[in-house]
């Protein structure tokens, strides 16, 4: 095996993951909208403390496989504000090649964990922050990937897919 197979071995996958998570790889696609009815689609729901107006937020996964090793991955939370109304905001939805995304909190940052695996070899952890606006009442992503990857989610919940 030549230096650049083993190159290509270690880091194209990485490299594909955030491209395809970015909407580079067209430039156009995004990925399909996710049905939590539907059969083939996994969830995992977790629960994260509360931020400045909310009540603790509650958190769902999905994903779908897309072939190979990718997956199409959302990621959606749900709070009760002060007024007792529950808010739901989509905040992630891509393609990426690996596992369930997870959510945490840290400090004043809501994250959504990625971790994938490259074709025989380590796996790795990607951190999408988002930041709690006090003012819109809502979560915004803190970098483009962050942003895109809402972008893809609102406009899927928009019925713009």
């Amino acid at each position: 095996m030549t230096t650049l197979d083993t190159v290509k071995r270690l880091v194209l996958p990485q490299t594909l993951a955030v491209f395809m998570l970015l909407g580079l790889h067209t430039g156009t696609a995004t990925a399909d909208c996710l049905d939590p009815g539907d059969a083939a689609t996994d969830a995992v729901r977790g629960q994260i403390g509360a931020f400045p107006g909310t009540s603790p937020i509650a958190w769902r996964a999905m994903q779908e496989s897309a072939g190979l090793d990718h997956s199409q991955v959302s990621v959606d939370v749900a709070w009760i504000d002060p007024a007792g109304r529950r808010q739901h905001q989509a905040l992630m939805m891509g393609e990426v090649a690996g596992r369930m995304p997870t959510v945490t909190h840290e400090g004043p940052l809501l994250v959504v964990r990625l971790r994938y695996c490259d074709f025989q070899g380590p796996c790795r952890s990607e951190n999408i922050p988002y930041a709690w606006d006090r003012q819109a009442r809502r979560f915004v992503g803190t970098t483009t990937v962050g942003q895109r990857a809402m972008a893809n989610a609102e406009s899927c919940e928009s019925g713009q897919e």
